[in-house]
């Protein structure tokens, strides 16, 4: 279901996924005539630059006489969708290892992001079940929240120039929309960077202008939001006639 969306939105076009090999849900046929898809986007985006790639390689293969077939199943593209999971969980784990860094020893902050790595699902879904969300759950979870502590650490220690810059706001908001394109779940995160939002309205010590800078930062996280989780909702309307699986 993940990697439907990526080989038929780029090789076919479309998002009809009754041609798909190995797909398994033929016999859920929605209203709008298409065959559901009750899995989310955010992991095709996410592949989507290692699948042109894998693309592009077998195009090449192709071009110089292999039989291998530029129709989205061969080698090449299993392959960099296998290597982008694998990227993203290592970049996730380089998150993890900078935010356990913010409160403890270098060493202490190593083994416990080796510890979050072996001692989860993480191997399995990297190395495994690779054409999962799980990869992209991780990274994005961890840089959102990597985000949020540096926030509420420039609030804290940088008094009268507490807010950061809007493009801050809209790469927080992008992220939000991400988490939401790869688990619906994942919106209960927003809690955090609006109450941080709330707390620098109430606190006595905040200015008019500072006030004003974070409504405008938060609307413009919200558009950043509403664009990123824009593809989701058009896909399920497509498939399904409302905007959910």
């Amino acid at each position: 279901g993940y990697y439907a969306y990526l080989r038929s939105g780029v090789i076919d076009g479309d998002f009809d996924f009754f041609n798909e090999k190995r797909y398994h849900h033929f016999g859920s046929i929605s209203k709008t005539g298409y065959t559901v898809n009750y899995w989310y986007i955010g992991a095709a985006i996410l592949w989507l630059p290692f699948f042109l790639i894998g693309h592009g390689v077998a195009w090449l293969y192709g071009a110089m006489g292999y039989p291998v077939a530029p129709d989205g199943y061969s080698f090449p593209y299993h392959a960099f969708t296998f290597l982008a999971s694998a990227c993203e969980v290592f970049v996730a784990l380089i998150l993890c290892y900078k935010i356990l860094q913010k409160f403890y020893s270098r060493s202490a902050s190593l083994l416990t992001t080796v510890l979050v790595f072996t001692g989860s699902c993480l191997p399995y879904f990297t190395f495994i079940r690779n054409r999962m969300s799980h990869s992209g759950d991780a990274l994005a979870g961890f840089a959102f929240f990597l985000l949020f502590l540096n926030f509420r650490e420039r609030f804290e220690t940088k008094p009268g120039e507490r807010l950061p810059s809007f493009s801050f706001f809209l790469f927080w908001g992008a992220l939000a929309g991400l988490l939401v394109d790869l688990r619906y779940i994942s919106v209960v995160y927003c809690v955090l960077p609006l109450g941080i939002a709330l707390k620098t309205v109430l606190d006595p010590t905040t200015t008019e202008t500072e006030k004003r800078r974070l409504k405008h930062g938060v609307g413009l996280a919200f558009l950043a939001f509403l664009i990123t989780v824009a593809p989701q909702l058009a896909a399920w309307k497509k498939l399904h006639g409302v905007f959910s699986s």
